[in-house]
């Protein structure tokens, strides 16, 4: 210790820091640190919030002529003049998709209608026909998953084969059909060639 009065001094009341592992902590930072991470009150009498439990898609066989099913057919109408005229659309009305050789199958989540599509069973093929998921379904794999049950229903008749005629424009469902192991490929039955026309066809 020195004893040269000029020397500077430590005050003796400054504490002597405890000299922690990896840093000097003093007591008035242990306080600092408590009140800084103190729970606020309102988080104290707060509960989690429960997760939104995701409800499964269901597809089943329906009738067209419910309301349900009229409204897909009208949006699915809807969608397609918004691409095409009148007379490059070959659509089905709800109640020509009412037939013995129609399977029209619904596609659900938690009650509610997402979408639609129809399987005509022409005996050497099946036929896909209205293919429309609503607005909000888009992107949710529904028009995916309702292909997959219609490939499975046509399976089922011992269809060997399904067809598809659709369009250019529509791109969205050019690519998902195609995804699928859809070929463009020629007419087939009563159609004959049109320039809004694009025929395609999958070996199942």
């Amino acid at each position: 210790m020195s004893t040269d009065p000029a020397a500077p001094r430590r005050p003796e009341s400054t504490p002597t820091p405890r000299i922690w592992p990896y840093d000097t902590i003093y007591p008035q930072d242990i306080a600092d640190f408590r009140r800084l991470t103190r729970p606020h009150p309102r988080a104290t009498n707060t509960q989690p919030r429960p997760e939104r439990v995701q409800m499964p898609l269901t597809i089943a066989a329906e009738s067209p002529l419910t309301p349900d099913g009229r409204m897909l057919i009208d949006g699915s109408e809807q969608a397609l003049r918004s691409v095409y005229t009148a007379d490059e659309c070959f659509t089905f009305t709800a109640e020509e998709l009412d037939s013995p050789e129609i399977t029209f199958l619904v596609a659900r989540q938690d009650g509610t209608a997402l979408g639609c599509v129809a399987l005509v069973n022409c005996s050497e093929y099946g036929e896909v026909k209205r293919l429309f998921v609503t607005p909000q379904a888009r992107g949710t794999g529904a028009a995916r998953a309702l292909m997959a049950a219609l490939e499975t229903h046509a399976a089922d008749m011992h269809l060997p084969e399904v067809l598809l005629e659709t369009g250019d424009k529509l791109k969205a469902a050019v690519g998902l059909y195609t995804s699928l192991g859809y070929a463009v490929r020629g007419r087939f039955g009563d159609y004959q060639d049109h320039p809004a026309s694009l025929f395609m066809g999958k070996r199942l």
